[in-house]
């Protein structure tokens, strides 16, 4: 249970970089 927690929360962290990433680039092109 331990291993698959780390690993869900890992994809989670990379998504919300992702995602800021994205708005910031969107930022850049729009502003």
């Amino acid at each position: 249970m331990k291993i698959i927690r780390v690993v869900f929360t890992h994809e989670f962290m990379m998504n919300e970089i992702e995602n800021d990433y994205f708005y910031l680039v969107l930022n850049d092109i729009y502003f």
